[in-house]
């Protein structure tokens, strides 16, 4: 309804108005992205050359679930990962303190196998963060 122009409501919106607009206005939900950073020392000289020592010595295998192709029949992605991390005392590059661990869920015709570098970062990371 309107009132006098110079009041101080010059227009009022019925209540009843104002509820049916809630329904149709909803918080945005955002989705941001975050790239992670690598950490320099996986670039380093002396961590590729390590990598590739171990890849020629243990060849192209997961070292969690054993899967050696993807289910497209590519090879297996693999991540050289610290068994003891770094951040808690583990050995840089000794070839005892890592292993390799699949990077993606699938392959080799079994299933849902897979998956195990995520894993074991999921547990290493609850593990942490329960103070064990």
């Amino acid at each position: 309804m309107a009132r006098k122009a110079g009041s101080a409501t010059q227009w009022r919106i019925p209540l009843m108005k104002l509820r049916t607009l809630a329904p149709k206005v909803r918080p945005m939900r955002a989705k941001v992205e975050v790239k992670k950073q690598t950490d320099d020392f996986y670039r380093s000289a002396e961590w590729i050359a390590l990598r590739k020592q171990v890849r020629a010595e243990r060849g192209r295998i997961c070292e969690g679930c054993g899967k050696t192709y993807e289910d497209d029949g590519s090879p297996v992605d693999l991540i050289l990962d610290h068994i003891i991390e770094r951040r808690d005392g583990g050995a840089d590059f000794d070839p005892r303190n890592v292993q390799q661990l699949c990077t993606r869920a699938g392959g080799n015709g079994r299933g849902r196998i897979g998956g195990c570098h995520n894993r074991k970062t999921a547990s290493e990371k609850q593990r942490r963060l329960q103070g064990r």
